[in-house]
Parts: C-alpha cells; sequence; structure tokens
C-alpha cells in the first residue's frame, strides 16, 4: 500500500494572495477618496485583485490532497494483483473522497512538462477534466487518463516522484 499527501512549498501562491490581497484593500480604500478620478473602476480593479486572491487561497493553500494505491479486496489472496487508485480531499478538517479508480481502467499515464503541454492540452479538450492539484505555477504535473463509462477522462495530479514510481511499481505505466 502506498499514501502520499504532497506538501508543495507554494511560496509563489502565498505572496500572489498577500500582494493582490493587499493591493485590493488599498484599491477600495483609494475609491473612497479623491485621489482616483474614476472610483467606480478602483472598486472594479479592487473586486478582481480580491477574487483572486480568495482564489489562490482556497485553491492552493487551504487544500490538501492524499494519494493512496491500494490493493483491491481480494486481489492479495488470489493473486490477481489489481489495484485501487484513490484520492482523498482534506479541506476545513473534512475528509473527502473525490476519486477512486481501479488499475485497470487506467489507460496511461504521463507528465506534463512545458515542451509537451499543448500537446496535452489539446487533447485534454476532448475529455472530462479533473484537477487534483495544490502546486501554485509548477512546470510539472502529473496527467493520469482513465476510461469512465466508455469515454476517456483526463486528471491532473501534483507532481511527485514517489508517486510516479510507486503507480511504475504496479504495471500501470513502463518507462
Amino acid at each position: 500500500m502506498f499514501k502520499k499527501t504532497p506538501v508543495p512549498k507554494n511560496t509563489l501562491a502565498k505572496i500572489s494572495a498577500l500582494i493582490t490581497l493587499v493591493m485590493g484593500l488599498f484599491m477600495f480604500v483609494f475609491a473612497r477618496t479623491d485621489v482616483i478620478a474614476i472610483p467606480w473602476l478602483a472598486q472594479v480593479i479592487a473586486i478582481i485583485l480580491l477574487t483572486f486572491s480568495i482564489h489562490v487561497a482556497t485553491s492552493y493553500l487551504l487544500k490538501r490532497y492524499t494519494f493512496i494505491i491500494e490493493s483491491m479486496l481480494g486481489a492479495a489472496e488470489s493473486g490477481e494483483g489489481a489495484y485501487d487508485f484513490i484520492i482523498t480531499e482534506f479541506r476545513s478538517n473534512r475528509e473527502i473522497k473525490v476519486c477512486h479508480v481501479s488499475d485497470k481502467s487506467i489507460k496511461y499515464i504521463r507528465v506534463v512538462t512545458p515542451e509537451n503541454k499543448k500537446a496535452v492540452s489539446a487533447e485534454r479538450k476532448k475529455m472530462q477534466k479533473y484537477t487534483y492539484d495544490i502546486a501554485f505555477a509548477v512546470p510539472r504535473k502529473i496527467e493520469i487518463v482513465v476510461e469512465n463509462g466508455g469515454e476517456l477522462a483526463s486528471m491532473l495530479v501534483t507532481y511527485d516522484e514517489e508517486l510516479l514510481d510507486a503507480l511504475i511499481s504496479i504495471g500501470v505505466i513502463k518507462r
């Protein structure tokens, strides 16, 4: 069984959220004074900045995902070697299972890098898309493509070398 909760540093996310929060608050304050000629425009810009700050905080700083690879019930005894890939989300002291797929439904896994990002984006347009990534502005991610009810679905997860090695070790992908 493999269980990993990657915790990226997300220094850039913290800085971005803090700077946009402070800038948004200053824009609101200056909109109330006579310093800015068009106060409603300053308020709109402040709302956009505050919305971005809240989005970064809730998407990248307050979420945690745990990736689990475990043997299916009864598979270890029969020697089949079937595994389940499970993703649980932790938010506000709540644990929610957000993904549970069998290794047999996984079609392929690849690392998304800046070099192949355009090709991956073009292929993802034709699929259902799920994102379980908490790393802000990181160039590498892991894409897991699964068959979901006859259709393909793409899951982007936080890049982690141990997770990639665990997926390789169960035979899902081969390097």
